[in-house]
């Protein structure tokens, strides 16, 4: 009998459905090592192509054998290796060019000129993560099914990201295009850890599938019956889960600003940014903007306590003036990296924002050291952040974020700080609660901890009205 990564290293149009923790990408690069040429392997963040790298390397894949793109790269570098023909010219398109490029792309791919390249270049094609595809990237992806076999990956309980175009429905777009070949189940990320709350997980997808009720009281989790707004540390959930401060945790709130209010109570706590780093951005472009040192010292005060609990106490000191009063001086970025090293090095504060600090300071460097690459230092903060696209970004030990911004990583423990709210939205999409609650579930792969005020969770396939949405923010 053939294993699943034979049965997938076909050349055949065909999807396979990965819950979490379930070997997707150990599957992938199995699969890759035993089709037959060059394979092309696609997926949608820089951090997942540098997991498929590891484990490609992990199985002694031959690097010839394979390229892994995400697909937005895949798009830009194809549409830009054809100028004339796509129209496309920036190399750093904004949310609107995006889906221009995906459509550029998709146009190429028309030519029997382009093929005839594509097909000398690769035998087939993997895309991973599926289910986060863009109508213009799946688009693209039935297109380059016309010229090779691919193969897509994906679980459409985990699909959470929204854009401005429309995302692929599993139904409707995906199962009509690839044929259903499998459904992983078997939960690795457990095994040696809590198997237990791996098998109770993969049951918790198909009550949420099948809209049925999910009882907190009798599963293998922590269950606090409050919304977590008031316990912090105090409850036994939370103890167990700080107990070893080694142990990778992550606390997940219903919004970044309740994340970043976490993050700032809790000592030892951090939150992250999303890759985009849109607050880096903005502050560039304010700063940029800026026309008196009183402007820029008003950006950078926003900064510093975006960044740090109790600093107010250092931007007053002396030294910390005295630095601020050098803004007005035609150095102004020589200015501001005094002042973030002095902020650092002080003992007072405590940072909580780690991410969008370091960004900060990597973007003044840049700045300084290659001005005249920079013409603005919205520029440098742009390329400072595409530098830890590809390079990744090493996160803190103890996270407070969203389920957004913490999708396709791993925790030992992890805290839902109140399930009632993080399942709250304002998609069209019904399921989106029960994917935001299932994806937040999933990261823990030693124990969960959940609050809720309510044992039971329920209504998965419709939205809350109105009036549960009001009463949950009493």
């Amino acid at each position: 009998m053939a294993t699943d990564a034979e049965r997938l290293a076909r050349p055949e149009h065909v999807s396979v459905v990965g819950p979490a923790g379930c070997g997707k990408t150990t599957l992938i690069a199995a699969a890759a090592a035993q089709s037959d040429g060059r394979q092309l392997i696609l997926t949608h963040t820089h951090a997942g192509v540098a997991a498929l790298r590891q484990k490609l390397r992990r199985a002694g894949v031959a690097r010839a054998s394979y390229e892994i793109h995400t697909i937005c790269g895949w798009a830009l570098r194809l549409a830009q290796s054809y100028p004339m023909m796509s129209g496309v010219k920036t190399t750093m398109p904004t949310a609107h060019e995006w889906a221009d490029t995906y459509h550029a792309a998709t146009d190429l791919l028309m030519s029997s000129t382009i093929r005839r390249v594509v097909q000398v270049s690769y035998r087939g094609a993997f895309v991973d993560e599926y289910q986060d595809c863009a109508l213009g990237q799946h688009g693209l992806v039935l297109q380059l099914a016309e010229i090779m076999p691919v193969r897509v990956i994906g679980d459409p309980l985990q699909g959470i990201f929204s854009f401005q175009e429309e995302v692929v429905n599993w139904e409707q777009h995906v199962q009509p295009a690839f044929r259903h070949l499998m459904e992983l189940r078997t939960p690795y990320r457990w095994q040696g850890k809590n198997e237990f709350l791996g098998r109770w997980l993969l049951g918790l997808r198909d009550a949420l599938l099948e809209d049925r009720p999910v009882r907190l009281d009798a599963a293998p989790v922590t269950w606090c019956s409050s919304d977590g707004r008031r316990c912090r540390t105090g409850c036994k959930g939370c103890r167990l889960c700080y107990a070893n401060p080694k142990a990778a945790l992550l606390h997940i709130s219903e919004s970044p600003r309740a994340a970043a209010a976490v993050a700032r109570t809790v000592a030892g706590l951090q939150t992250i940014e999303e890759m985009q780093c849109q607050r880096l951005l903005d502050a560039a472009k304010a700063i940029d903007q800026s026309t008196n040192s009183c402007e820029l010292d008003a950006t950078l005060a926003c900064l510093v306590k975006r960044c740090y609990a109790r600093a107010d106490k250092v931007w007053r000191s002396a030294d910390v003036k005295r630095l601020r009063q050098a803004l007005a001086d035609q150095d102004r970025f020589a200015a501001i990296d005094a002042i973030l090293e002095a902020v650092s090095g002080s003992k007072g504060p405590r940072l909580h924002n780690g991410d969008l600090w370091s960004e900060l300071r990597r973007a003044v460097r840049l700045k300084i050291d290659h001005s005249e690459q920079y013409g603005t230092f919205h520029d440098a903060a742009w390329r400072a952040r595409e530098i830890t696209r590809y390079s990744g970004r090493s996160l803190p030990q103890r996270v407070a974020s969203t389920v957004l911004r913490v999708k396709g990583l791993e925790f030992d423990h992890a805290i839902v700080g109140n399930a009632q709210a993080v399942r709250r939205h304002k998609n069209a999409d019904p399921l989106l609660g029960a994917k935001n609650f299932y994806v937040a579930a999933t990261r823990a792969s030693t124990s969960l901890t959940v609050f809720c005020p309510q044992p039971v969770l329920d209504r998965w396939h419709s939205s809350p009205t109105l009036a549960e949405q009001l009463s949950l923010l009493d």
